[in-house]
């Protein structure tokens, strides 16, 4: 089977898509393809604006095994098992599964 690649992002960030969640939607389609549910579906494609960039929240834990089977993570991209997350390091578009939260203190 043939991995996908996630697009690459121009150098120049003035190049860059408006949208700076876009190569992450394809890891939110096949997450929801596989079952997996959108906690907010009013966003653009599960992805909503937020103070530290545009985030989409899932209802359930992320599959890194699908993930990692279907498509060539870029190193820019972090799969983060520990805290349930995918991670654009270069935009901060980020995926958060369900049991995410539970790994940040906010604040405590």
């Amino acid at each position: 089977m043939t991995r996908r690649a996630i697009d690459p992002l121009p150098e120049d960030p003035r190049d860059a898509p408006a949208r700076y969640y876009e190569r992450l939607v394809p890891l939110v389609e096949v997450l929801v393809q596989a079952g997996n549910g959108l906690l907010n579906e009013h966003g653009d494609r599960g992805f909503i604006p937020q103070p530290d960039g545009y985030n989409a929240y899932l209802t359930g834990p992320i599959d890194f095994d699908l993930l990692e089977r279907e498509f060539e993570v870029p190193d820019d991209v972090q799969l983060d098992r520990e805290r349930d997350m995918v991670v654009d390091r270069r935009t901060f578009a980020t995926i958060y599964g369900s049991t995410a939260g539970q790994h940040f203190s906010w604040g405590r």
